[in-house]
């Protein structure tokens, strides 16, 4: 419940395209992803429930209980259910699947360009600082 997204691309300089760009455009919209990628704007727990990139969200101190739940309700049926799930993952992953073989290879290769074209690209930490800072998130001390 106190999770905080964001891309950190723009605040190092980078172009997002190594596969964060997919990601937000698959689970956030193309409008929505385009717009945090590009004003790198953080995304709540509950905006990512809203916009539906979650289907719950839970206080981080029953994250274990509830997956340990929702693994139990997924393995229901046991070894007679076991080739359903394994193709239901494969019915599941396509979408994303496709979208990463068909995207990523362009959009790494311009985030690599402009990696190596911007001497103002950065990995230093000050610039992950001042992202947390410009976004109005206190990182929390987990």
């Amino acid at each position: 419940d106190d999770t905080v997204m964001v891309d950190v691309h723009r605040w190092m300089g980078f172009v997002s395209g190594d596969g964060i760009n997919i990601a937000y455009q698959e689970l956030m919209g193309s409008k929505r992803a385009n717009w945090a990628m590009l004003m790198g704007t953080p995304v709540t727990a509950e905006q990512a429930l809203e916009w539906g990139m979650v289907n719950e969200v839970v206080p981080r101190a029953r994250i274990y209980d509830r997956a340990w739940e929702l693994g139990a309700r997924i393995i229901e049926g046991g070894n007679d259910r076991r080739v359903w799930r394994r193709m239901m993952t494969e019915v599941m992953r396509k979408p994303l699947k496709t979208r990463m073989a068909e995207d990523f290879s362009g959009a790494f290769a311009a985030e690599m360009y402009g990696y190596m074209a911007d001497p103002g690209v950065s990995h230093d930490d000050s610039a992950l600082a001042e992202m947390w800072k410009q976004c109005g998130v206190e990182v929390p001390e987990w």
